[in-house]
């Protein structure tokens, strides 16, 4: 029993190996700001490029993970509404064993999914459409 119970645990890590993230400060002063953060063992990075105006720093957080053959990237405020505007922002996975994004997320400070022609999907990348309106609270991307 108790060595079925160890198999178990092992395989659930082994599901979810070599997780990291990383806290950033997204600052307001209208230059491209960057971001990443690498997974543990090195395999996979995520990349976050942004330009944000109003009011002052925010702190956020990436964190990237490896789970049942796809890496999840995950950019976002931890615990409350971004008041900042973003006037462009894009997601990239970099080391993902897909060529294309199978799934993205991006939401705003309502906690609405963007929808239509807000973001653009772009092989491994998600990027500000046409229509962003400049709100932005999370972005999830996985391959």
């Amino acid at each position: 029993m108790q060595i079925a119970i160890v198999v178990c645990a092992l395989a659930a890590l082994a599901l979810v190996a070599h997780a990291a993230e990383s806290p950033f400060n997204v600052r307001p002063n209208g230059r491209i700001g960057t971001a990443s953060v690498t997974m543990e063992d090195g395999s996979a990075t995520c990349h976050f490029q942004y330009q944000a105006v109003g009011g002052t720093n925010e702190e956020w957080m990436m964190d990237i993970q490896r789970s049942r053959g796809h890496v999840t990237c995950t950019i976002g405020r931890p615990s409350q509404a971004s008041y900042l505007l973003f006037q462009s922002f894009s997601a990239k996975l970099e080391g993902a064993v897909n060529r294309e994004l199978s799934f993205a997320e991006v939401w705003d400070n309502d906690g609405a999914l963007l929808q239509g022609d807000a973001f653009v999907l772009d092989g491994l990348s998600v990027n500000m459409g046409k229509n962003f309106g400049g709100i932005l609270s999370r972005v999830t991307l996985s391959d």
